[in-house]
């Protein structure tokens, strides 16, 4: 724990610093105001999980070599954040997880235009137009998650070309997606997952081609998957999790060759697993669980042998277990229950040795569990 007059010794002796790394540190006791005594000389400082608890001064944020600012996850530190208080060198702002309030106002964004990374995640907004942002057109990532922002997103946020990371989870963003990521190609991660979107996906997402994360979980989207994500062939991360999506999973999915992380659960697909999909190599987490999937299932799933977590409960498969399974060494987690599985479990599962959660019931199983199941220590 960092005592309040070692802070003031070090603020008082170090007058030219110009770099303060004390993320992690404790410094619980330390008064917020005491950091105005902190050299004017810096350009990046670090208090990223401190425990600050208080009120910043208003002019805290008026450092006038500021580059740098982070603050994030301390969640009883209050004060205001106004850009006419910024520092016009700012480029990288964090003040996520704290009690800062936010206000962003016409004749003041113009402060924020140096600003290339903000993050103001599970931030209190007080009266912001989300749509000033498209002001701010050096952004490259923007993270606005964890907040209870409603509304449409406004279009003026598709004047931000250069954005290549952009999080809007976790909010209450009503209507449909515009299509105002159809310029936003520098794109790499964008999460809208877990608000009150509706309609259909709009196609600008194919023009997305520089995506290895894409969250849409738990909206309320109606519609099939597009074919056009066959497009974003970088993509490691797809959650489709928690919609409404229906029909078959088009066949063009299984042109994702970098997907690891894939699950479509809760949603009302339907058929089989095309074949396709048994292309898809790299993948680490296949989460197909909670749909009316159907037939059997092809022993090519024994291809994915990076698989260290496969959900299928809650559908309509059946026949005997494919006996491509034991080349799934890589298992820990295998869930199996509630669909119409028949014949005997095969022996051959015991050959999984890095499974802790097997689980199977719910089915038409016959016959004697074997005996080397018991070895799944």
């Amino acid at each position: 724990m960092l005592e309040p007059i070692s802070f003031n010794k070090l603020a008082q002796n170090l007058t030219q610093l110009r770099e303060l790394y004390f993320g992690g540190v404790n410094m619980s006791l330390v008064v917020p105001s005491s950091l105005m005594n902190l050299s004017s000389s810096l350009s990046s400082l670090q208090l990223w999980d401190c425990g600050l608890k208080g009120e910043l001064p208003d002019n805290f944020f008026r450092r006038s070599n500021l580059q740098s600012l982070k603050l994030w996850l301390n969640e009883e530190l209050t004060g205001s954040f106004s850009p006419y208080n910024l520092s016009n060198a700012l480029s990288h702002l964090d003040l996520s997880y704290t009690r800062i309030s936010i206000h962003l106002e016409p004749d003041s964004i113009s402060h924020l235009k140096s600003v290339e990374k903000m993050y103001l995640n599970g931030c209190n907004f007080v009266g912001s137009n989300l749509g000033l942002l498209g002001n701010l057109t050096q952004l490259i990532k923007l993270g606005l998650a964890d907040n209870q922002l409603g509304g449409q997103i406004p279009f003026s946020l598709g004047k931000l070309k250069q954005l290549e990371y952009l999080d809007l989870g976790n909010n209450s963003f009503t209507g449909s997606i515009p299509d105002v990521f159809a310029n936003q190609t520098q794109l790499a991660r964008l999460d809208l997952s877990h608000n009150n979107f509706q309609g259909h996906l709009p196609f600008s997402l194919k023009n997305l081609k520089q995506l290895s994360y894409l969250l849409l979980s738990a909206n309320n989207f109606t519609s099939k998957i597009l074919n056009e994500f066959s497009n974003l062939t970088l993509l490691a991360w797809l959650d489709l999790s928690n919609k409404n999506f229906d029909g078959q999973i088009p066949s063009s999915l299984g042109n994702l060759k970098k997907l690891y992380f894939l699950t479509l659960s809760f949603n009302n697909f339907s058929g089989k697993i095309p074949d396709s999909f048994f292309n898809l190599t790299q993948l680490i987490v296949l989460d197909l669980s909670n749909n009316k999937f159907d037939g059997q299932i092809s022993s090519s799933l024994g291809n994915l042998k990076k698989l260290y977590y496969l959900t299928l409960f809650f559908n309509n498969f059946s026949g005997k277990i494919p006996d491509g399974f034991f080349n799934l060494t890589q298992l820990t987690l295998l869930d199996l229950s509630n669909n119409k599985f028949d014949d005997q479990i095969l022996s051959s599962l015991v050959n999984l040795k890095k499974l802790y959660y097997l689980s199977l019931s719910f089915n038409n199983f016959s016959g004697k569990i074997p005996d080397d199941f018991f070895n799944l220590t």
